[in-house]
């Protein structure tokens, strides 16, 4: 077998969907923290596309998602889960000095999202609108904006 590297440049909701089902062995990839940082000026033409500047983490959940379910679909899923599931809590947070996020604490305030699924192949399939949102433990309100909220985003 010869492996072909590849980089893809673009908008990784889209430029994932060009690509045929199982065909890599690996993706690599590193969505940014919602609402931390920005990538592009303010009036990038490009800006109401960046993930992570999504004016609702449940938008931000969204993208994310699609992302991960492409991701998947292309993805050759024929080794054992192994650690990569500490890539996605634990170690973004020991790498930035914050040993405590990314973890089940016992009496720590709990940051997390709980999805109605029993595995990937469900979370992967739908969309996920009755997902509760926690911040400190505490449910946060999860209704989508009105669109014409979004509408100053769109302008420019």
């Amino acid at each position: 077998m010869t492996i072909i590297p590849q980089k893809l440049l673009g908008d990784s909701r889209q430029t994932l969907k060009v690509l045929p089902e199982k065909s890599v062995h690996c993706c690599i990839t590193s969505p940014p923290y919602w609402g931390l940082r920005s990538y592009l000026p303010k009036d990038h033409p490009l800006k109401a596309l960046e993930i992570g500047c999504e004016p609702t983490f449940e938008l931000y959940l969204d993208h994310l998602l699609e992302v991960f379910r492409e991701a998947t679909r292309i993805a050759q899923l024929d080794r054992p889960v192994g650690d990569w599931p500490a890539a996605v809590t634990r170690l973004p947070g020991e790498v930035m000095g914050l040993a405590t996020r990314g973890r089940f604490v016992p009496g720590a305030a709990a940051d997390l999202v709980l999805f109605n699924a029993r595995g990937y192949s469900e979370l992967l399939s739908r969309p996920q609108a009755d997902r509760i949102v926690l911040r400190d433990g505490v449910p946060i309100d999860t209704t989508l904006p009105d669109y014409r909220e979004l509408d100053p985003l769109m302008q420019g």
